[in-house]
């Protein structure tokens, strides 16, 4: 199976990476990171500066 990277910048600021390469997870860490899950749910959150998340599996609406 072959991996297609892609990259999407979004009108808001987000950039939508697809089917990152390891090489990039493995510079982020991401094996490190916590994973936490939650129902359908809305958070009025702000960010004050830049966050990184990866999507195991779900959608998400931002």
């Amino acid at each position: 199976m072959e991996l297609v990277f892609t990259q999407t910048a979004m009108a808001s600021g987000i950039t939508v990476t697809t089917n990152p390469d390891p090489e990039q997870l493995q510079s982020l860490d991401v094996t490190s990171w916590p994973i936490w899950s939650c129902e359908i749910s809305t958070f009025p959150w702000t960010y004050d500066e830049q966050e990184t998340c990866l999507l195991l599996e779900g959608d998400v609406t931002v």
